[in-house]
């Protein structure tokens, strides 16, 4: 601290983190190169593997590889606050240089295990490569608020710089660079009630491979919000109305996603309300008794077409065949939140439901996973000072349901767990 107003932050960092993980090089999915319906129950032999395969049978083979890489994060960043008359002046920025490597044992070809007559296998290892760089970037970010005190208006204005230089695999160095801009506002009404709202630009960058093979361009969205909150006797409430364009749209290629060939998939927009209700039903007594609801239901579309994602007839990705008007996969219409609980001196416990609607599984919106609702508990028991144990249970009813069909078939939600620990605080 120079004064009572000016304060200067910063912090210089370093992380290396280093793992090798060994898995199945071939894909076993439940796909189908049908034309009018991209999932199905059939196994499609040409996407690098049978069942067959991992079943044991005779002069079958499978392969496996190890993903060994090396991550290395290094940078600085610093931010100075600096408080005149009605002015809180924010001025920051962060300096990162990013390495991804593939190390000589994840940088080789597949081994192969094949089947014999005995049930054994015979193994053929693939061939070692050295250890090469594989993404590397250097990012700066630059930016400055000012938050405008004008009594009950607050005024937010801020600008942002982002330059980004990626490199793949040791060739010519690729630059991204914009400048985004926003304002937020609030206003106080009354000691009960506050309006606030927003106008901001973002993005999402693509990475160093999807920028040198495919001359990608960073995605970029508009986002606006107004809302209320307050207070209504014991309830606390909050309304916001959101929406968000985009454009450029950015998809990487991933296993996962079934998406071979990163795209910028044109235009699209959601947009949609939030609410918030909470209160607590305790009296004098000590004892809490917090109750909250919450929900958010949401409107998206695709504003223009993506048609195939990546190569032609890639029928297993995700966004394959998007059109204008068809909404985006994976994102509930209606998702809402419900808690309550019993707080003591030393002791609390909660239940929480959560309840997500239907979804579509692809851009194309003909095939969709049920809606679900699970219900969690926890407890929390107060020791000493500093010293807390806890128990969980998440999935209370072990409730089946499907949380997804990436990647290459229907994946389950998360069983019923229960875990039991302690925190302690210094």
């Amino acid at each position: 601290d120079f004064s009572d107003s000016l304060t200067l932050t910063s912090t210089v960092y370093q992380n290396k983190f280093v793992r090798n993980w060994y898995k199945l090089g071939s894909k076993y999915y439940a796909t189908s190169t049908s034309s009018t319906t991209p999932y199905a129950t059939t196994i499609n032999t040409n996407a690098g593997g049978t069942f067959n395969d991992m079943l044991g049978v005779l002069g079958e083979s499978y392969s496996a590889k190890s993903n060994y890489r090396t991550y290395t994060t290094k940078g600085i960043q610093a931010n100075i606050d600096y408080l005149v008359n009605n002015h809180n002046f924010d001025l920051g920025f962060r300096y990162q240089d990013d390495h991804y490597i593939k190390n000589a044992e994840g940088t080789s070809s597949s081994d192969t295990y094949t089947w014999q007559s005995n049930g054994a296998y015979t193994f053929a290892p693939g061939t070692k490569a050295g250890t090469d760089p594989y993404k590397d970037a250097e990012a700066l970010e630059i930016y400055l608020t000012d938050e405008i005190g004008l009594g009950a208006l607050t005024i937010a204005p801020g600008i942002r710089y982002s330059d980004i230089d990626y490199n793949y695999k040791g060739g010519t160095t690729v630059s991204l660079d914009d400048v985004l801009v926003g304002v937020g506002a609030s206003y106080d009404i009354s000691d009960n009630l506050s309006l606030f709202g927003g106008v901001h630009q973002g993005h999402n960058f693509p990475d160093a491979e999807s920028v040198a093979d495919e001359d990608m361009k960073q995605e970029e969205s508009l986002n606006f919000e107004i809302g209320a909150r307050g207070n209504a006797g014991k309830w606390m409430y909050e309304l916001v109305y959101f929406n968000t364009q985009l454009e450029n749209m950015l998809f990487l290629a991933s296993e996962a996603s079934g998406i071979t060939t990163s795209a910028n998939a044109g235009e699209g927009s959601t947009q949609g309300i939030e609410v918030t209700l909470a209160t607590d039903f305790g009296d004098d007594s000590g004892i809490g008794i917090p109750f909250s609801v919450s929900a958010t239901f949401t409107d998206t579309e695709f504003e223009t077409g993506s048609g195939t994602s990546g190569t032609t007839g890639d029928r297993d990705a995700y966004i394959f065949g998007a059109s204008k008007g068809k909404e985006f996969p994976y994102i509930p219409d209606t998702m809402f939140n419900v808690r309550g609980g019993l707080e003591f001196t030393k002791l609390s416990t909660y239940l929480n439901y959560h309840y997500q609607s239907a979804v579509f599984t692809n851009a194309v919106n003909e095939h969709k996973i049920d809606s679900y609702g699970t219900l969690d508990w926890s407890a929390f028991y107060q020791i000493s000072e500093g010293v807390k144990t806890f128990a969980k249970v998440t999935n209370l009813t072990d409730e089946v349901y499907a949380a997804s069909i990436l990647p290459g078939g229907y994946r389950a939600g998360a069983p019923r767990i229960a875990s039991i620990g302690m925190e302690f605080d210094f």
